[in-house]
């Protein structure tokens, strides 16, 4: 019984770093005034980069097919707009460690810009 609880525990901890997904994430909700809503994901991982990261859900572009009417995303760094994801995953730290006690700078886009718009 004790050897299949630590071939259990092993293949938990083995799934959990094979699909893993970041150490700190924060859910928010973007809302206009017509009642439109994404919700984009941002936060901290040891192995996150300035870029796309595919093993975190980082993909390059905010939606598939045809723009929608409304949509928001992150915009990676430098911030230029031509990199964008859903999910915008950081190192905490030059070398990333926690406890991260900095600041690290997140910007959001969203179209069209002329709606007022309500972050959650």
């Amino acid at each position: 019984m004790k050897k299949l609880f630590i071939a259990t525990c092993f293949t938990i901890l083995f799934v959990g770093n094979t699909f893993g997904q970041a150490v700190v994430d924060i859910p928010i909700s973007v809302k206009n005034n017509n009642g439109d809503l994404w919700i984009i994901n941002f936060g901290l991982d040891l192995g996150a980069t300035n870029g796309i990261d595919p093993s975190l859900g980082e993909y390059d572009g905010c939606f598939i097919g045809p723009p929608p009417l409304f949509y928001a995303c992150w915009s990676l760094p430098p911030f230029s707009g031509f990199l964008s994801s859903p999910k915008d995953y950081r190192a905490p730290g030059d070398p990333p460690a926690f406890p991260f006690n900095g600041t690290i700078q997140y910007s959001i886009i969203f179209v069209p810009t002329n709606y007022p718009i309500t972050i959650i």
